[in-house]
């Protein structure tokens, strides 16, 4: 899923580009959050990654700060109520003019100086829950995707994020002892995928209704998804 913020179109424009990139390069499915929080939370329930973009005055929307909370919920299981794992959160700055927030700015969004409590009314979030969406997102390190940058730049950067995000992924089910017999080689496979379809530079020709590419739906079934 990606989250930008709907203040400013050239956001929601940047987030379409990186939508392309992903469904190109990575060849799984994606999508922009739903500007409805309801449709949100079901999208979230079966998202992976929440990739949000850091785009100037992100941070003092209402809207997107709410998405994230919604985002940045844990999972739960409808059988006995039990919580699951979190959406991984992928931060990803696309200027050099975005600040990150220190601690001057920890109080301001806590005393309602960059979003009041009111503009959170419509979504029935609380300020308390805002902070901790925003802390548990730059507890990540940042990725970056170059709002302007050429082609190449852009390619270059998703690529990057692909191969990071797949290694966190295997960092996590290596300490946790979950690796399933050959999802390594499966990986990697992707990952060389990926780089002969960046060489060959010939758009795949991608099925965005319905399914997984045959490499994603091997390492689900390694892995024992439905």
């Amino acid at each position: 899923l990606i989250l930008s913020s709907r203040e400013n179109p050239e956001d929601s424009c940047l987030g379409q580009v990186l939508l392309h990139w992903l469904t190109l390069l990575g060849r799984f499915p994606a999508a922009i959050c739903s500007p409805k929080l309801e449709a949100l939370g079901d999208q979230v329930e079966v998202a992976h990654h929440l990739v949000v973009l850091l785009t100037l005055g992100a941070l003092e929307d209402p809207r997107f700060a709410a998405a994230l909370v919604v985002g940045s919920r844990w999972r739960v299981n409808g059988g006995n109520r039990r919580k699951i794992e979190k959406c991984a959160l992928v931060p990803i700055v696309t200027t050099g003019a975005f600040c990150f927030p220190d601690r001057a700015y920890w109080d301001k969004l806590e005393n309602g100086e960059v979003i009041s409590q009111d503009r959170l009314e419509f979504a029935r979030t609380k300020l308390s829950q805002v902070g901790e969406a925003y802390k548990a997102l730059f507890a990540v390190l940042a990725g970056k995707f170059t709002a302007h940058g050429s082609e190449i730049i852009q390619r270059t950067e998703v690529k990057e994020l692909l191969d990071r995000q797949l290694q966190q992924r295997e960092a996590v089910e290596d300490s946790a002892g979950n690796r399933k017999p050959a999802l390594r080689n499966l990986r990697t496979s992707i990952l060389q995928m990926v780089n002969r379809r960046d060489s060959e530079l010939v758009p795949p020709q991608l099925d965005l209704h319905g399914g997984q590419c045959p490499e994603f739906s091997a390492i689900a079934a390694a892995e024992g998804s439905p």
